[in-house]
């Protein structure tokens, strides 16, 4: 299921983490395309491919921001993230073994939902933290 950007649910306020938010949706879609178009396995696997770089890239961006700032809730942050980035690599790996599309579209739903609730529930608390004005 692609994600639309939504500004009143998604945008934090932070340029450097919307703007990978924005990135991160913006692969994920191009991979739920790809399968929902029957896009070669090579494809796909590239497009998944992609979108662990950036996300592994997003994470590690954040939680350094999170370990500056001292935020206190960054463990159980990064353990979100590193459950996400486990069950994605799980996905890149069975896009190799030409797993079936059903396995890859409940995934990709899975990652949509899971994407949508972290920026709006795990990533806004961090920034209500970080400047309680927002």
């Amino acid at each position: 299921m692609a994600i639309a950007w939504s500004d009143n649910l998604l945008m934090l306020g932070v340029e450097d983490i919307d703007a990978d938010h924005k990135q991160k949706i913006e692969a994920l879609n191009r991979v739920d395309f790809l399968i929902e178009q029957e896009a070669e396995p090579e494809v796909v696997a590239k497009a998944l491919h992609d979108l662990m770089t950036g996300t592994v890239e997003h994470f590690a961006r954040e939680e350094k921001l999170m370990r500056r700032t001292k935020y206190p809730a960054l463990p159980a942050h990064a353990e979100l993230h590193r459950e996400f980035l486990e069950r994605l690599g799980k996905l890149h790996a069975a896009s190799f073994h030409g797993q079936g599309q059903m396995d890859a579209r409940a995934e990709l739903d899975f990652f949509s939902d899971w994407m949508s609730v972290h920026i709006q529930n795990a990533d806004r608390n961090f920034v209500h933290w970080l400047h309680p004005e927002k």
